[in-house]
């Protein structure tokens, strides 16, 4: 089959360090510095999670991650430090996560620390495997709270990692960029063995390499040591996947790659 050489146009999420409002991967402590958490008739707290979760593959960051295991129905939030959302309105927050079937893992969100926590969603599908999730923060305000309350059945419940929110003032600057961030991916479509290979003239870096389903559920990482990174999905069934990449410099760039024979 004809290799086709397809360079992704970025959908992209932030462009500097200036744009990162949040950036936590609790590669320190599960309450990392700033973080609080608030128990519902329990004593059980989030933990500091190191390796696998749930028999899922290693954190998308590091090796550790926020996890929780409570009393069967009882629940507790682990809540961000206070933000200051105020400067764009349009804010994104971005995480991956994990949670046990029956266990529920819900968002919140207030905007003072004597305020009324507000649900943000409902909880979120269960999944076995690591899964990226994007959500667009209601009501943005200089004194901002977000929560992950997890409900336990009494197991290895929930967990999440790599929790990022990015301010959405940048788009213009992100525009005037996009020339620079170019991904070589060849072949495509493939047997689901393909390289990526960033362009050497953006000056860019590609920190973490993911592929998701078309369910959302993350099928392959990687953490890229050179130009050319490999990647083989062979093992999936024929369809559409999704690369997403982010670089060194705190750009996403996402688009769709085919396995077809």
């Amino acid at each position: 089959m004809k290799q086709i050489l397809l360079i992704l146009t970025a959908t992209l999420l932030i462009s500097t360090v200036e744009a990162q409002i949040l950036s936590e991967s609790f590669e320190g402590t599960a309450a990392a510095a700033g973080w609080t958490q608030e128990q519902f008739g329990t004593t059980a707290i989030w933990y500091e999670g190191n390796g696998p979760f749930m028999g899922t593959s290693t954190p998308p960051d590091g090796t550790k991650y926020a996890g929780y295991w409570g009393d069967a129905g009882l629940a507790t939030s682990l809540i961000t430090p206070v933000l200051n959302l105020s400067a764009a309105g349009n804010d994104t927050l971005t995480f991956y996560y994990a949670l046990r079937t029956g266990a529920t893992l819900e968002l919140f969100y207030k905007t003072s620390a004597a305020g009324t926590w507000v649900p943000i969603s409902a909880s979120l599908p269960a999944t076995s495997t690591w899964t990226y999730k994007e959500v667009h923060l209601p009501n943005p305000n200089s004194t901002y709270y977000l929560a992950f309350k997890c409900t336990s059945i009494g197991s290895d419940d929930g967990a999440v990692d790599m929790v990022n929110i990015y301010d959405g003032a940048i788009t213009t600057e992100i525009n005037n960029k996009k020339e620079n961030l170019n991904l070589n991916i060849m072949p495509n479509p493939s047997n689901g063995k393909f390289n990526i290979v960033m362009d050497e003239s953006s000056n860019l870096r590609i920190k973490t390499l993911d592929v998701f389903n078309l369910v959302g559920e993350l099928i392959f990482s990687t953490k890229p040591t050179a130009i050319t990174t490999s990647i083989d999905i062979s093992n999936q069934p024929n369809g559409i996947y999704f690369v997403k990449a982010e670089t060194t410099d705190g750009f996403v760039i996402s688009s769709k790659v085919v396995k077809s024979y």
